[in-house]
């Protein structure tokens, strides 16, 4: 085999860890304006959660629907999306905006059925809706010290657990099914 064509078995072994979620991401040895060479050839991340953060503008419009990339990844993997809801005449925050850390799903839902270039704010006007009520209960972020912290009890927490949990029973699994001559070695 030729230098360098070993990195190609990588990926095929990594496919039961990606059916189960894992990101799998090649970084390239040689990169334009990087004298010192290439880090680790892969990065595997168990337990992926994808996120998309959206802000409105200074007019309130949301900024940007969800691009092609954006929906395929998170149709395929899950997520959410953090909105943060910037009110003209509010400069600072928290009075000054919202917070809201949204399912894929409900926010692509709510998305698609909206009129697109309408104003989305705290305080709504005559031009302009306000956030779905069904968020200020579930996904509201809280203001805390100059940063927007995820409380206990938001949906967030429920998805790290379950994605913890199938990281675990894979991992389980996995070792329960190695022969007992196989030796497994783990080293940081």
């Amino acid at each position: 085999m030729a230098r360098g064509k070993a990195e190609a078995y990588w990926p095929p072994m990594m496919k039961e860890f990606k059916l189960r979620g894992a990101w799998i991401f090649h970084h390239p040895d040689r990169m334009p304006g990087r004298d010192e060479g290439g880090g680790p050839d892969y990065t595997v991340s168990l337990g992926v959660i994808q996120v998309e953060i959206k802000n409105t503008e200074y007019d309130g419009t949301l900024a940007g629907e969800p691009t092609k990339l954006q929906r395929k990844y998170l149709d395929m993997y899950g997520g959410f999306v953090m909105v943060v809801l910037w009110d003209p005449g509010y400069p600072d925050l928290p009075e000054g905006g919202d917070a809201y850390l949204v399912p894929w799903k409900e926010y692509v839902e709510w998305w698609d059925n909206i009129p697109k270039g309408i104003s989305v704010r705290r305080h709504p006007g005559q031009r302009s809706t306000t956030r779905p009520n069904l968020w200020a209960a579930k996904y509201q972020l809280v203001w805390n010290k100059g940063t927007w912290i995820i409380p206990a009890g938001h949906e967030w927490w429920k998805v790290v657990a379950f994605k913890a949990h199938e990281v675990y029973e894979f991992f389980y699994t996995s070792i329960n099914e190695l022969k007992p001559t196989t030796q497994l070695k783990l080293g940081v």
